[in-house]
């Protein structure tokens, strides 16, 4: 992990004994070092859902990372709330937050250790998966824009190798945009289901 000393930033070293990060087997040659055997990117998502997992409604010390309400309380003064925005919710609906935070954190480290096995060669790269790549950077760009299905051009054009090539070049650039962190649409469609129920 980074540490300060006198006003400037060092990264950790990598221990003699860790050739890769134990989750996305990613190396030192390409990511700083985290913890526990984790390069620096996936030691912060699991750190989070070790913090996830940890949430204890009857000890707020341990609900990191929950945003407040952000609703104006008028029997504060009409100054901005300090409630959670899980403060409203039952117990079943607080576990169903908790569920799918982990779930998408957990989704986040698999697509890190896809990603690095495309860079070893271990899976193929085929037309589809191109095109869903060219379709993520131009969400980078434009959030609503859909990118055409050209699957089949990419295919006719790009062989397998060629692909691979490309796929990890536009990878090298989405990489560089910050992580957009939890989509909270899929987890209060899964509230708003048991509100039904």
């Amino acid at each position: 992990m980074a540490h300060r000393t006198h006003g400037v930033f060092y990264m950790a070293e990598w221990p003699l004994d860790v050739e890769a990060c134990r989750n996305c087997t990613g190396d030192s040659e390409r990511y700083s070092y985290g913890a526990r055997g984790y390069c620096n990117r996936c030691y912060r998502i699991i750190k989070r859902i070790e913090d996830v997992r940890a949430w204890n409604r009857s000890r707020p010390e341990t609900l990191k990372g929950i945003a407040k309400d952000g609703l104006v309380d008028p029997d504060v003064g009409y100054s901005r709330s300090t409630r959670l925005m899980t403060d409203s919710l039952t117990e079943v609906q607080f576990e169903i937050f908790r569920e799918e935070h982990i779930r998408q954190l957990r989704r986040r480290l698999d697509l890190l250790r896809h990603r690095e096995r495309i860079r070893r060669r271990d899976v193929p790269v085929d037309a589809g998966d191109l095109e869903q790549k060219f379709a993520e950077l131009l969400h980078l760009v434009r959030r609503k824009a859909n990118y055409p299905h050209n699957a089949s051009y990419l295919g006719k054009h790009f062989n397998e190798e060629e692909r691979r090539v490309l796929y990890a070049l536009l990878e090298e650039i989405i990489e560089q945009a910050p992580w957009r962190g939890i989509e909270w649409s899929p987890i209060y469609k899964r509230i708003h289901r048991t509100d039904k129920s």
